[in-house]
């Protein structure tokens, strides 16, 4: 689910947006959908959750977005 939901971080509806952020929170609360958030990434090593994650919290917009954005990085943040 984490792998198909994080594209829409990047979508031009809010709605969707926000929405993603809420799916990524919510799963990051379990070890595995930290591990799945933190390893996902491109051919070249670069982890893709992450990336659209910090693209979203450079941006000064949104702040119920970025609130939820903040909590899954913070609990990824508890990986051992």
């Amino acid at each position: 689910m984490i792998a198909r939901s994080y594209i829409f971080l990047d979508n031009p509806l809010k709605e969707l947006r926000l929405n993603t952020s809420l799916v990524l929170m919510s799963c990051s609360i379990h070890l595995e959908g930290k591990n799945q958030i933190v390893t996902y990434s491109d051919e070249n090593g670069n982890p893709l959750i992450i990336k659209a994650i910090i693209k979203l919290l450079r941006s000064q917009q949104f702040p119920g977005i970025r609130n939820n954005l903040k909590v899954c990085l913070t609990n990824v943040a508890e990986l051992p």
